[in-house]
């Protein structure tokens, strides 16, 4: 791999396992990718094999900047042409999904094929991505799939828990006026609001309901993360987004991504053979369109979710063929709960239709959509249809399945003012009634110039320029594209003389890593910030060190704070204890459980002959980087005691990655525990030197030994405490 490849920023997308997430996340997936990120694409093994089916295995080849990687969702295999059970889908990616993708990171990391990680964009479905990324320390940003308002209506769950809303004493509700009553309350949402809009999932009597919890759960880790990416453009849904950036700490609207996908360079001609789309598509359809007077035919698709029974689909069907407007009609497969759609249409029906309807199992929406003879959109408000209907200026008939179809539905209907909504239990005279008005009345008329001036929206906000475009260029400096060249070249050697009260040795690598950001944003580095100035405003300050040790630096806190005290090594002030307080024997403080066999080893090892190493509690390091230390104390000839904690390696077994034949080495003179009590350890007269992480508690204990340290700093202070040690 080359120097260039090697510092590119290394995006990994993952999307929630469904057709109406993959879409755009493969959108935001290549708008990086022209960006100069290399990116990983990862799909669930089954929507692999979709994919493949779809399209042949040419779409998923990747490049060699953009590759694509499978994770298993955990449910049986299955070659079902269909969208999974979402609640089970659901119930097993929270449960499954991350050790397999952590395991997928730690093979990027150590391929050398491609630059490390560096960034992990989860779908909000998928919050063990976001998991993942923090447990390597890379950033991670959410990927909200849905409309804003959408996201608002289901951060309620509390809200209606508190109200006594839900759960409901029983399926009533589906059927009284329950779900009419109005939601006037709810900050950043529309006025219009009914129970009935907000997400169908909500609808509950049992609290413990799969999708309920599920989404209860990721809607909180999304309101939680560091970074929150929406599809969407703020003057679409500026009140909702209004609410959600006071809750949020960085949030990025960049939508429509569809229209912000025109920036994509020409060159970029290889992407058209990636697809996300998990059916086969029908291109005759658009020959069919080409036959067709501009805006006269209405357009059906329920998306790539919905079912619905039997009769709702004959409803549909002698609704549009009675309409008398030409149509086409997308049916799924596996629309029809447990049926075979193509035996519940008969032959009469086709006979009907046959001059002025055409359908077809699925197709390219979106060049549907944008094609001059089509005049109106039938939807279930899925939130990339509602965009695409937007973007082509086609006003719609809304009949929303579950989710926050309802929710956009209803903002459809009533603030953007661009649908008519079809009534749950769906009829062929109101199917045929809305047709007729949208084609022909004037309410219709009003619906396609209110939709069309959307559009004028959205494509301003995508230009170069605009707030989508912005926020997006905004997001990638911000969030995602962090140059950290300083971490390779020599940035880091420079030297800092100029520091009052530090030694004149110091160099930029010796401050505490935690300044090292791209983001001043970043949490640690806002945390410590804050955490500082309140330690230095304090009343009092009391330090574990002595004057000796640090005068120079004590020197300077002593002129910015009020009172100051030195009162360290505090182990060694603990000896005036008075010895009758023997129950402080019992108390302890550490939070690993201690090996007292490793001082019987040491007992029996020559004075001055033990080499120590631990890298304390919190430190983490590669699989790599663990055998390096194996390998190196192995070979060193000397005998070690050697601390491993069970978590020491970023995501793996650590007892696992030492071979037996290691152990076999090194069975004589080496002793591998999981911890031990290192106050003892080091006071051992066998031990001899400490190979040490450099935080402050293991430096005064060598100091107070008389053990001379190895260092090997991992973040925060260690390395200024390392730069001490070796220098000062």
């Amino acid at each position: 791999m080359g120097s260039t490849e090697a510092t590119k920023s290394h995006a990994v997308c993952i999307p929630f396992p469904a057709q109406g997430h993959v879409t755009p996340m493969m959108q935001l997936a290549k708008l990086l990718h022209s960006k100069g990120f290399h990116v990983t694409f990862v799909n669930t093994e089954f929507n692999h094999l979709r994919l493949i089916r779809s399209k042949g295995p040419d779409a998923l080849k990747g490049l060699p900047d953009f590759n694509f990687e499978t994770i298993p969702d955990g449910l049986p295999p299955s070659d079902r042409d269909a969208t999974q059970d979402i609640p089970a889908l659901c119930d097993s990616t929270r449960k499954n999904c991350l050790a397999p993708f952590l395991e997928l990171l730690k093979k990027l990391n150590s391929s050398g094929e491609q630059p490390p990680v560096t960034c992990v964009v989860a779908d909000a479905g998928m919050s063990f991505g976001a998991k993942a990324a923090r447990v390597l320390g890379i950033a991670d940003a959410t990927f909200w799939t849905a409309s804003a308002c959408g996201l608002v209506g289901y951060w309620q769950y509390a809200q209606l828990v508190k109200r006594g809303i839900i759960p409901f004493n029983d399926e009533n509700f589906l059927t009284d006026e329950t779900l009419d009553a109005p939601l006037n309350w709810i900050h950043g949402m529309s006025s219009a609001m009914r129970l009935k809009d907000l997400p169908r999932f909500m609808r509950v009597t049992d609290l413990n309901d799969i999708m309920f919890d599920f989404l209860k759960s990721e809607v909180e880790n999304c309101m939680n993360s560091s970074t929150v990416i929406l599809n969407t453009f703020d003057e679409l849904e500026q009140q909702a987004l209004d609410v959600i950036s006071s809750k949020c700490r960085n949030i990025y609207t960049i939508g429509p991504l569809s229209l912000l996908g025109r920036h994509l360079p020409e060159s970029n001609n290889h992407f058209k053979s990636f697809s996300s789309s998990l059916w086969k598509e029908d291109s005759d359809c658009l020959k069919w369109l080409d036959k067709r007077d501009p805006n006269s035919v209405v357009y059906v698709n329920y998306g790539s979710i919905t079912v619905m029974s039997e009769q709702h689909l004959k409803e549909f069907a002698w609704g549009l063929a009675n309409s008398k407007h030409p149509f086409l009609w997308i049916v799924r497969p596996d629309v029809v709960m447990g049926g075979d759609d193509s035996a519940i249409l008969p032959q009469e029906y086709f006979e009907e239709i046959k001059d002025r309807g055409l359908v077809e199992s699925w197709c390219s929406q979106d060049q549907v959509l944008l094609h001059p003879s089509v005049g109106a959109f039938l939807t279930h408000c899925g939130w990339n249809s509602t965009l695409e209907s937007i973007i082509a200026g086609k006003p719609v008939i809304c009949w929303p399945f579950f989710a926050e179809q309802q929710t956009n539905c209803r903002y459809a209907c009533t603030t953007w003012e661009i649908g008519m909504e079809v009534n749950q239990d769906v009829k062929r005279e109101e199917i045929e009634t809305l047709v007729k008005e949208m084609m022909e009345g004037e309410k219709g008329k009003k619906m396609r110039k209110n939709v069309i001036e959307w559009g004028k929206k959205a494509l301003a906000a995508t230009e170069i320029g605009g707030k989508s475009y912005n926020n997006f260029e905004r997001c990638m400096k911000e969030a995602l594209h962090q140059d950290e060249n300083f971490l390779t070249d020599e940035t880091l050697d420079a030297p800092l003389d100029w520091i009052h009260g530090m030694s004149s040795a110091m160099r930029l690598k010796d401050l505490p890593s935690f300044m090292r950001v791209t983001d001043l944003n970043d949490i640690m580095f806002d945390f410590l910030k804050s955490e500082v100035e309140n330690c230095m405003n304090s009343s009092t300050v009391i330090l574990n060190t002595f004057d000796e040790l640090e005068q120079q630096a004590l020197d300077v806190i002593s002129s910015k704070c009020r009172n100051i005290y030195t009162i360290g090594p505090l182990s060694l002030l603990g000896r005036h204890l008075p010895e009758s307080n023997n129950h402080f024997k019992s108390f302890s403080s550490s939070l690993w459980k201690e090996d007292s066999d490793c001082l019987k080893w040491l007992d029996k090892r020559d004075p001055n002959s033990v080499v120590y190493v631990n890298y304390g509690s919190i430190t983490v390091m590669s699989e790599q980087h663990l055998k390096e230390f194996a390998w190196g104390l192995a070979n060193s000839k000397h005998p070690f005691l050697w601390i491993v904690r069970p978590d020491v390696v970023m995501g793996g077994d650590d007892y696992a990655i030492l071979p037996q034949e290691y152990f076999e080495e090194i069975k004589d003179r080496g002793l591998v525990e999981s911890w031990c009590s290192q106050d003892q350890v080091l006071l051992q007269p066998s031990v001899g030197a400490f190979l040490t992480h450099c935080g402050w508690n293991s430096t005064l204990e060598s100091i107070i030994a008389g053990k001379p340290v190895i260092c090997w700093p991992f973040f925060a202070e260690q390395q200024t405490n390392c730069r001490y040690a070796c220098t000062t």
